[in-house]
């Protein structure tokens, strides 16, 4: 069975242009912190829950 990019839930390892092709999209709001190593982002979604990354990596998804 094929299944498209845009038909995947996002997840753990998936980088920033492939959570933007998943189900989820684009979020609501993304609050970022700059760091010396890198950077974090928490992308919120109003209807579903919190992805978090760093390095532009997914480490974390909080479901609601």
């Amino acid at each position: 069975m094929l299944i498209l990019i845009s038909e995947k839930q996002p997840q753990i390892g998936m980088s920033v242009s492939e959570v933007r092709q998943s189900t989820w999209g684009y979020p609501d709001k993304i609050n970022k912190n700059t760091y010396s190593w890198g950077t974090t982002e928490q992308w919120i979604y109003k209807d579903k829950g919190y992805i978090y990354f760093r390095n532009r990596i997914v480490i974390n998804i909080s479901e609601r």
